[in-house]
């Protein structure tokens, strides 16, 4: 009984991981505090593909080994590096400082990417045998993920706001209080408990990853379509979201409001998060697919062709992209792999993403400073519309042909 209660306590703690590891103060003022040290967008998002370059190398076999080696080692290390991390960030002053800054960064993120969402699974199928907990991980599971991401929305969206605050006194101060708070994911994953799970019989590294990739790639067209559109989309709002502080910075919103503006947006992320399931259940997952894939280009479009405060209403768009996709979406692949592969089957979904922004990215970056917000979101818009035909529908020609395996 001690053991079970252990294991479920995991599941609060998970949460809790969540809230300090999004608890990221800096976020809402980053581009006006790297701007400080000379740097323009370009620049910034030069940094970014720096990041998703270091994703692209780690997060895969940082997945494979927290497989291979348990979850509470892992994230026993990604709460070291991830107090480094934030103290290269208030002592950096350059474009190099803050390259170093990144590589630190996907180091924390990498082991972390994929390792919470499998332990959270982990740790239900440990207690499916609990007969309150077997009902609910039939009737409920997606309330899990949805909890996952509502308490990382509200640590962002706490950590905006203070942020915002802070900012107006000193930009200095958000980096501050982010290398104090950094701690905190080091103490909570100590406490963890790691639930038994199988694992890999073979210690034939290559095999494994032709295992992993069978089972994502050959043996279901519907599973590899539904990886593929988390990835597809994913992108779509992590290359939005390093727009929005110049976006509001063209409207003419003032800096004092950033925080504010992040936190609320974030919020509506959570409550989306939140809702997910009851969405799914009261429309179809075939609804939330068009609505997933339709959301981003609204959003673009949106954006791009009005500029007034209540242009900021389009973002909302992108955050029931976020959510339904990181929560319905994310569901329905963990739950269609086995729990050998789950870490590293996340963190592909992950790799995917970065690759794509890593190569995307800093021509997007360009197209900012260049054509300025508007016309580049207009662009982006044009392609989600290319995106739906070539990635949406053929999903929801799958999920319709499979509807009995959904």
């Amino acid at each position: 009984m001690i053991h079970k209660e252990k294991i479920r306590a995991n599941i609060p703690k998970v949460y809790a991981l969540n809230f300090f590891m999004m608890f990221l103060v800096t976020i809402p003022i980053i581009v006006p505090y790297w701007k400080q040290f000379g740097l323009n967008l370009k620049d910034i998002y030069q940094l970014q593909a720096i990041f998703g370059l270091m994703m692209i190398l780690l997060d895969v076999p940082a997945g494979y080994v927290s497989d291979m080696f348990g979850r509470k080692k892992c994230l026993i290390i990604v709460g070291i590096f991830n107090i480094f991390t934030y103290l290269i960030l208030l002592n950096g002053k350059n474009f190099f400082h803050f390259a170093l800054f990144e590589i630190n960064a996907a180091f924390a993120l990498a082991l972390y990417s994929g390792c919470d969402i499998a332990l959270l699974y982990d740790s239900i199928d440990a207690l499916e045998n609990d007969d309150e907990t077997a009902i609910e991980k039939i009737s409920h599971s997606k309330k899990f993920l949805g909890k996952r991401i509502f308490y990382s929305q509200v640590g962002e969206s706490v950590a905006s706001f203070l942020g915002g605050l802070l900012a107006v006194y000193s930009l200095r101060l958000p980096a501050m209080v982010n290398a104090v708070t950094a701690w905190m994911p080091l103490f909570i994953a100590l406490t963890l408990h790691e639930p038994p799970r199988k694992t890999f019989a073979s210690k034939k590294h290559l095999e494994n990853f032709r295992i992993i990739y069978e089972n994502l790639f050959k043996h279901s067209k519907l599973l590899t379509m539904m990886v593929i559109f988390n990835i597809i989309y994913g992108f779509s709002t992590f290359a939005a979201i390093w727009a929005y502080q110049s976006y509001w910075s063209e409207i003419k919103i003032p800096m004092a409001y950033f925080g504010t503006l992040w936190a609320i947006f974030n919020l509506s992320v959570a409550f989306f998060a939140r809702s997910s399931h009851f969405i799914e259940n009261k429309l179809g997952l075939m609804a939330v697919i068009v609505i997933v894939s339709v959301s981003p280009i609204i959003a673009y479009f949106g954006l791009g062709w009005t500029a007034s405060y209540a242009s900021v209403l389009f973002l909302f768009f992108f955050g029931l992209t976020r959510a339904l996709n990181g929560v319905i979406l994310q569901d329905g692949i963990n739950s269609k792999v086995p729990a050998t592969m789950r870490a590293t089957t996340n963190s592909i979904c992950s790799l995917g993403m970065r690759a794509i922004f890593f190569f995307f990215g800093p021509w997007f970056g360009h197209q900012l400073d260049v054509h300025g917000v508007h016309k580049s979101f207009v662009m982006m818009g044009f392609i989600f519309v290319f995106a739906f035909f070539l990635i949406a529908l053929p999903l929801m020609r799958l999920h319709f042909q499979n509807r009995s395996q959904v």
